[in-house]
């Protein structure tokens, strides 16, 4: 059963922009623990089990519906691919976008952020890119997309990225999974524009995401102190800051070098 979360203090509060990301960090932890049996025997002696899987995974599905929560062998190597794609896309343009939109469109230069070398925060910020493009209505929004397409990000090319951020963020049944109910929560970011201005989230909304935060930070503490391979760490999302490259050729070997032949608890 999760801790409800009570902070008195303001600054121990996570920033809108960690809570918008954290739904991400937390499948990406999930994914890996079933994918890895070294990473789940290791994490097993640190107290993480079955329970405390599933616990995790109705944490998150009342914060985004998602269909399911483990990953096979074949779906781990589509989503490796799918997310190393959206990492490179996002890392080689965003940069060249968001100098586009210093020129034309000042106000919308939150659409393409820096990025942090967290596997997450690319992917979060193509989602989110995305999912505002597509629901373009206003004339200034309408002429950044006609412009983005002028510089390669056409429909097709949009499409094309749904499909990775979908592959990349993809679960399938695999040994261990939730039988927690899901639930039809708004997404974390489904309020938020790229101006920065959000709607007001509920209390409800507010208070899964925290106990989501509570329960995220308990157990990547422990992943932190007891996995030791950068590899493993890099797949649970909670790999160090690094170059780029290094990243990169991280997530690669991870596919050629690493066991990922699931074993039930």
């Amino acid at each position: 059963m999760s801790a409800k979360s009570t902070r008195s203090d303001a600054n121990a509060h996570p920033s809108r922009q960690v809570l918008a990301e954290l739904p991400l960090r937390v499948v990406l932890f999930l994914g890996a623990v079933c994918r890895y049996d070294v990473i789940r025997t290791t994490l097993r002696a640190g107290g993480y089990g079955l329970d405390e899987h599933q616990e995790g995974c109705r944490l998150l599905q009342a914060v985004h519906e998602y269909p399911s929560l483990a990953l096979d062998h074949a779906s781990d190597e589509r989503a490796r691919s799918a997310l190393n794609a959206i990492d490179d896309y996002a890392r080689t343009h965003f940069v060249r976008f968001r100098a586009m939109a210093e020129r034309y469109f000042p106000s919308l230069t939150g659409l393409f952020p820096s990025l942090t070398e967290e596997p997450a925060s690319a992917l979060h910020a193509m989602r989110t890119l995305l999912d505002w493009l597509n629901a373009a209505e206003s004339v200034e929004q309408k002429q950044i997309v006609r412009k983005l397409a002028e510089r390669g990000l056409t429909l097709a090319e949009r499409r094309r990225l749904t499909e990775l951020v979908a592959t990349a963020t993809a679960v399938e049944t695999s040994t261990i999974t939730s039988n927690a109910t899901s639930t039809n929560a708004t997404s974390a970011n489904a309020g938020v524009s790229a101006t920065g201005a959000s709607a007001t989230s509920t209390d409800a909304q507010e208070q899964a995401l925290l106990d989501l935060y509570d329960w995220y930070s308990d157990w990547a503490a422990t992943a932190r102190a007891l996995i030791k391979r950068r590899d493993h760490r890099a797949a649970l999302g909670i790999g160090e800051k690094r170059a780029k490259r290094t990243a990169t050729a991280l997530h690669r070997g991870a596919l050629a070098s690493t066991d990922t032949t699931p074993a039930s608890d």
